[in-house]
């Protein structure tokens, strides 16, 4: 892939010290969403899917669905685990709507977790 220019901004550190401005070359990581499949970093692998008792985890469902599958999963696989998938579902995905329920039931969980 060809090269990009990119130029970071001087600026303050919390000391007062300026740090200044400066131009680099680096490789152009090629079009947005479009990440050959070779290069992924994130699948779903059939272990990690959140499906509990035939439900499969989704955004569009209920929040009282959801959670019930949570708290299922939540026996068997822990709730670290499970945040940390859901976290890394929340975070590669580009739907808003996921990212708030995942956002929501992650909170529920860790509330759910410390007591």
């Amino acid at each position: 892939m060809a090269k990009i220019r990119v130029h970071r901004r001087g600026y303050y550190r919390k000391d007062g010290t300026y740090v200044r401005a400066t131009d680099y070359l680096m490789e152009d990581k090629g079009r947005r969403g479009k990440t050959p499949p070779s290069k992924r970093w994130f699948t779903v692998a059939e272990e990690g899917k959140l499906v509990y008792k035939g439900d499969e985890w989704h955004a569009d469902s209920s929040e009282r669905t959801r959670h019930r599958i949570l708290a299922g999963l939540a026996k068997s696989r822990g709730w670290n685990i499970l945040i940390k998938r859901l976290n890394a579902v929340r975070n590669v995905s580009t739907s808003r709507s996921l990212k708030r329920a995942a956002t929501a039931d992650i909170k529920w969980m860790q509330k759910k977790r410390d007591g």
